[in-house]
């Protein structure tokens, strides 16, 4: 009814986006929002730019929010958005400060502050960043990307026994076969095969049925039956 209307199209492209993973024709709903009224609202560049991140076309990502100007909480998620496709490209001291700065204008947003912490952590400034880490974990238990990226901190760091611990909060705070699976599969690493065993049991008692936590009993009874 209304095709020459740019919030029509953000809308639609929202929908089709958020609601139904539809991202090429999310991606044409924000194209067509931009190419009618550049200047009408961030959202479309900003979420076509998420939507670049989730196709792994970063450097896209990155060509469209370069040209385009932001102020406000806008800019914060601009420079945000940009930090994850600086990540994601290796360019990790770029991202770093990407992530700064998007803090500078959105200081309460506890995942960037994760994002930067596992940057941080890979750019060698562990202690600083295991001490974001932290931060953010306490304040969003029940973030699983946060826990995620405290694990991966703490087995960068060879800090065997912290990963295991955040593994096994995390499949506490989100319990399923592959948060149960991972948070074992660290403690066999560190060949506690009897830990790894009672994590594998306690799956079990969510999940009775599940051919991966039931193989993973099974190999590690193995184990246990060598030593």
């Amino acid at each position: 009814d209304t095709p020459n209307d740019p919030q029509a199209w953000i809308e639609l492209g929202l929908q089709e986006y958020e609601q139904f993973k539809n991202y090429s024709a999310g991606i044409e709903c924000f194209k067509k929002a931009i190419a009618l009224n550049p200047h009408h609202s961030p959202v479309p560049s900003l979420s076509l730019a998420n939507l670049y991140i989730e196709i792994q076309a970063d450097a896209r990502a990155l060509e469209l929010l370069s040209g385009t100007p932001m102020t406000g909480r806008a800019a914060g998620e601009k420079e945000h958005i940009c930090g994850d496709a600086l990540y994601n490209l290796g360019r990790l001291k770029e991202a770093r400060s990407a992530y700064l700065r998007a803090l500078t204008i959105l200081s309460e947003d506890a995942r960037i502050g994760s994002k930067l912490g596992l940057t941080e952590v890979r750019l060698g400034l562990k202690k600083n960043g295991l001490a974001r880490l932290n931060r953010t974990l306490e304040t969003n238990p029940e973030d699983c990307e946060m826990h995620d990226r405290m694990i991966k901190a703490c087995i960068l760091m060879n800090l065997m026994p912290q990963a295991a611990e955040a593994a096994e909060r995390l499949a506490i705070e989100q319990p399923n076969p592959a948060t149960i699976l991972r948070a074992a599969s660290i403690r066999a690493q560190m060949k506690e095969w009897m830990a790894a065993k009672e994590g594998i049991i306690r799956g079990l008692r969510l999940f009775p049925q599940n051919q991966e936590l039931l193989q993973a009993k099974a190999e590690l009874g193995r184990e246990i039956a060598r030593i």
